[in-house]
């Protein structure tokens, strides 16, 4: 039995690494594991300095290699207990997410911030344009937010459009300090994208906006969430949340959700406060 320590290749975007360092670390403090993990862009940056890793480096040739996309999702309906099945983990295991932040400062983004009273981070884009809403919708919700005296904040990649009445750190911050001013935050309010889950493993307050996506399935329990309307009832083949959305007739329009009630759900949870441990 070959004792060489087990390659992980795992592509996808910033949620994908954030769940996968979840697992990893759950499988290290459980099962004393640790693994080797495939560079990529966002895996050398997102997990450097995890306990549960040795190295993260260009395969070699040879190498045991676990592949970590496109999982059965008939083994398990959420991403995260596919991935601990995967890792030999008991299921269910405790969705708890992991980043390593050991010396990882926000004092530099956190500096240009205007801060307010109540700060309202939103993350409107997704890797899917499915998942969101436009952006004369987040406009009109940051408009709401900022006439009530919250300051809103919006998070994205470089060249994101810019949400007016909003202050932009698109493109500015890394993700991991992306995810440390996401715990000074009062409320998140997002699109389903890596600061969603970001937010569980904060313990942030977020409200999060669906479309085509089972809220229940892919969001997380102490969200609030908001569903945008089907166009039409779907057909017996596309029962199954995410599946036959291949034309815009068979998606969910994120514009359906009325921005009214995204505003009412922020002010009662910025009137309730949060403790900012």
């Amino acid at each position: 039995m070959s004792t060489e320590t087990q390659w992980i290749d795992m592509p996808g975007g910033l949620g994908d690494a954030l769940l996968l360092s979840g697992i990893i670390k759950l499988a290290h403090d459980r099962l004393g594991k640790k693994y080797n993990v495939i560079r990529r862009t966002i895996s050398a940056e997102m997990l450097a300095g995890h306990p549960g890793i040795e190295r993260i480096d260009y395969l070699q040739k040879g190498a045991p290699v676990m592949t970590v996309a496109g999982m059965d999702e008939e083994s398990h309906p959420r991403a995260f207990q596919r991935l601990a099945k995967m890792f030999g983990l008991e299921l269910p295991a405790p969705e708890t997410l992991y980043l390593p932040l050991d010396g990882i400062s926000d004092a530099m983004p956190a500096s240009l911030i205007p801060w307010r009273t109540k700060n309202v981070a939103i993350a409107p884009d997704s890797a899917s344009p499915r998942k969101m809403m436009s952006r004369s919708k987040w406009d009109q919700v940051a408009k709401a937010l900022g006439d009530s005296g919250a300051l809103v904040v919006q998070f994205g990649k470089g060249g994101a459009e810019k949400v007016k009445h909003a202050y932009s750190l698109a493109g500015i911050t890394t993700p991991k300090e992306a995810v440390m001013l996401l715990k000074r935050m009062d409320l998140l309010i997002t699109s389903d994208n890596f600061l969603m889950h970001a937010a569980h493993m904060t313990g942030t307050p977020t409200i999060s906006l669906w479309g085509s996506a089972d809220a229940a399935l892919n969001g997380y329990p102490e969200h609030q969430k908001i569903t945008a309307v089907l166009r039409h009832e779907p057909t017996n083949s596309e029962a199954r949340p995410g599946a036959g959305l291949s034309s815009p007739e068979q998606s969910s329009c994120m514009d359906n959700i009325d921005t009214n009630e995204i505003v009412d759900r922020a002010l009662k949870s910025l009137a309730s406060g949060r403790d900012k441990k």
